[in-house]
């Protein structure tokens, strides 16, 4: 039988002051087990509470050196997030609580680096840039609070690169997320409600683990190299592979004839009957005859891709050719989804069998 007290049963009170207490937090992670001189952390400290990033300088050097820089410099203390959007991404580091865009200390746009494996997804950092201009990121960097495939690549090719993740205090992030916003008249014209009522302060960005800025910038530049280079680099290996100069075509085909053939040469408003693989930079097959099924294949020649068909134009019948082409020559800027990434000169080898 219940004993009542004051009208609560003592069954449902505390009876030692031991059983009151609190269960103990647990301990938070150590994160910097997961750190490492590439993959540095930062703390974030806002207004509104603070968050830690984990860095990539393995996938987006350039852009984490950029990103570290100003954090050294401590541009970002005293900024805002000025812009958010609770299905998409809260965004800041450009603008001071008054809404003045802050110029003093900003450097020139870097090299993109969007093609890094790295996709636009919930918690992900990644540096903005402005449509069309694909080499202007600067300072400015938002947050997804979702994922957003459509941000891996724009019009031109090119996507916003991502360069970290959120690895502590996601709420933080959810809570300014869930921030009310409305218009502002020094921002989009007065016109976008995504300007928080109450300014979000970035107090303080620190980073709070070693990182080797020297191997990041040597990783960065090693790459840009490769990229601006990468065709060149290809051709020597075909030079190489065959022993000779490559020959180029008007429009900038370059190719190596593995066999020069002795029959007649492909007509524009004629057909080729030929054998051809189609290959990326780095090799990766995206199409031939034999992934079809076949051994040739027959085929008219304006049906071609610009590339392949300039390419074959100067073969005769019995040759062997490896050609690079420039992007523009194949699938151009838009590439071809799930198989030619956007932007991509492509290599192919083809054995002319009969030209009619």
């Amino acid at each position: 039988m219940r004993r009542w007290m004051g009208g609560l049963a003592l069954s449902g009170l505390c009876l030692t002051f031991a059983r009151c207490q609190p269960a103990p937090k647990a301990a938070p992670p150590d994160l910097t087990k997961s750190a490492t001189p590439l993959r540095p952390l930062v703390k974030v400290e806002t207004s509104l509470g603070d968050f830690v990033l984990q860095l990539d300088a393995e996938a987006a050097p350039g852009t984490v050196v950029n990103f570290l820089d100003y954090v050294a410099e401590k541009y970002y203390d005293g900024t805002i997030f000025h812009r958010v959007v609770k299905e998409t991404v809260i965004q800041g580091g450009a603008y001071t609580p008054d809404l003045k865009e802050k110029t003093d200390g900003l450097r020139d746009g870097i090299w993109n680096e969007s093609r890094n494996g790295l996709r636009n997804q919930k918690g992900t950092i990644a540096l903005f840039r402005r449509p069309l201009e694909v080499n202007s990121a600067q300072a400015q960097f938002f947050i997804n609070v979702a994922d957003n495939p459509l941000l891996d690549r724009l019009r031109d090719g090119f996507g916003y690169t991502v360069f970290g993740r959120v690895v502590d205090d996601m709420d933080t992030v959810e809570k300014i997320r869930a921030i009310p916003v409305g218009t502002h008249a020094q921002y989009a014209a007065g016109l976008n409600p995504v300007v928080p009522k109450t300014p979000i302060v970035i107090q303080s960005v620190q980073l709070i683990s070693p990182f080797d800025r020297e191997l990041a910038a040597k990783k960065a530049w090693e790459r840009r190299d490769f990229e601006e280079n990468r065709v060149d680099y290809v051709v020597r290996d075909l030079e190489k592979e065959a022993g000779m100069t490559a020959q180029s075509t008007e429009n900038g085909v370059r190719y190596v004839d593995l066999r020069v053939g002795t029959g007649a040469f492909p007509v524009e408003e004629g057909t080729v009957v030929m054998y051809y693989q189609g290959t990326l930079l780095n090799g990766v097959e995206f199409d031939s005859t034999a992934m079809q099924g076949r051994e040739k294949t027959n085929i008219e020649v304006k049906k071609l891709i610009r590339g392949l068909r300039e390419g074959i134009m100067t073969m005769r019948e019995g040759g062997v050719r490896k050609m690079v082409m420039p992007a523009e020559l194949g699938y151009g800027a838009m590439g071809v989804p799930g198989k030619i990434p956007a932007g991509s000169p492509l290599v192919f080898q083809v054995e002319l069998f009969e030209a009619k």
